[in-house]
């Protein structure tokens, strides 16, 4: 336990805490028992999301406010009285030290950061990789009006905002001018090697993966993780590896229909797997059996999942867009352009040789070990108490 940071309370605050959610979700599920172990009383604030999605993550010891939507959550996502008025209610009574605000763009930022301020309360902001040119280019007008207007001032507000890697720390700092933005990454567990009985199960429930050489993509399906590419890249590798087989792992955000007739148009229906959502068990099984991960992203901030490849011991695949060079200076996988012809070539390399993929798989588990967990929560410990002992002195 960090004796720095015994006592500070802290409260998270993000629109959901669905097993099915993304990115922050998983942050917040890693990092916060971590940050216990470390000393800081953690507390989350988070929206249920709509009737009949899962809300299942369980975070033990650690107290969980979820708050209903209202029908405003159309026009704006996360929208929640019931949660603007619990924050008014204990930031106003001094129920927490600092407030550390998931993602942007949402009603839960807006009202977080808007009660902080009003009751002299500090907050950091994560971003969470949506600063960038790809992020931005979605609903393009709508984010620059909202940036102008209502955003950018929350975050120049703020006591200092997070950046998951310095691609995105040099996106943030034009947004927020002086405002202190510091670096820190996403972490990963190192989770323990798949039972057999798992991979038995995987295996049963995708027959097709058995005995072949399996690509691995795990993620949300969405437009900007280029699945579309991925797709056409490996039509260009099929009869060159015909024992190669393309996993695609991750809940449907808005493309699967659209990947799957281009599955279908390219005759490759036998060889592409959709497994929809995996967690737990399934997706330590998906790992154990992968040859390669691929991730031809054209924007990223910090992908977890290619964290729990590297440590898993699968060498990767990313684009330049993952922000990851680290995985090529220490030979841990290939980093490419989002091109079909150049990362069917980067595939092809690695499934062509065993030696290599061994070889990069623990160069990847050594990278790995430099993002475990309970040393960024430690980082991120002392980073609150910075925040905190600054606004009480001043300085």
């Amino acid at each position: 336990m960090s004796d720095q940071a015994d006592g500070l309370r802290v409260l998270h605050v993000l629109h959901q805490l669905s097993v099915s959610g993304s990115g922050p979700v998983a942050v917040i599920r890693s990092l916060l028992p971590e940050l216990v172990s470390a000393g800081v009383r953690c507390a989350v604030a988070a929206t249920t999301p709509p009737e009949g999605e899962d809300d299942g993550v369980q975070l033990p010891g650690i107290p969980v406010h979820r708050f209903p939507t209202g029908v405003a959550r159309k026009h704006w996502k996360g929208h929640s009285r019931a949660l603007s008025a619990f924050l008014d209610a204990q930031l106003r009574k001094g129920s927490f030290d600092l407030v550390h605000v998931h993602e942007i763009w949402l009603y839960t930022t807006y009202t977080a950061c808007r009660t902080a301020k009003r009751h002299s309360v500090p907050y950091i902001v994560t971003v969470h990789g949506a600063t960038d040119g790809p992020s931005l280019g979605q609903k393009r007008l709508k984010k620059w009006a909202y940036m102008r207007c209502v955003q950018g001032r929350h975050l120049r507000s703020a006591d200092a905002v997070q950046a998951l890697t310095q691609a995105e720390a040099a996106h943030v700092r034009r947004i927020v001018g002086s405002t202190p933005v510091f670096v820190l990454p996403n972490g990963v567990d190192f989770a323990g090697a798949a039972k057999r009985s798992e991979l038995r199960a995987f295996e049963s429930r995708h027959p097709a993966l058995k005995d072949q050489k399996t690509i691995l993509f795990l993620g949300r399906l969405h437009r900007i993780k280029g699945l579309d590419v991925l797709v056409r890249s490996f039509a260009r590798i099929c009869d060159r590896h015909s024992d190669s087989v393309l996993v695609l792992a991750g809940p449907d955000d808005g493309v699967r229909a659209r990947i799957e007739r281009a599955v279908k148009k390219a005759g490759l229906s036998n060889r592409v797997v959709f497994t929809g959502p995996i967690y737990g068990p399934a997706k330590a099984a998906a790992f154990a059996i992968a040859d390669i991960f691929v991730l031809p992203s054209y924007s990223e901030g910090l992908s977890i999942s290619v964290l729990e490849a590297l440590a898993a011991g699968v060498p990767v695949v990313i684009s330049e867009g993952c922000c990851f060079p680290e995985v090529a200076e220490q030979s841990a996988g290939l980093v490419v352009r989002v091109d079909e012809q150049v990362l069917a070539g980067a595939m092809d390399a690695l499934l062509s040789d065993r030696e290599l993929r061994e070889a990069m798989g623990e160069k990847g588990r050594v990278l790995a070990r430099q993002y475990e967990w309970p040393r960024l929560a430690a980082q991120m410990a002392d980073r609150y108490r910075a925040v905190v002992d600054q606004r009480k002195t001043g300085r």
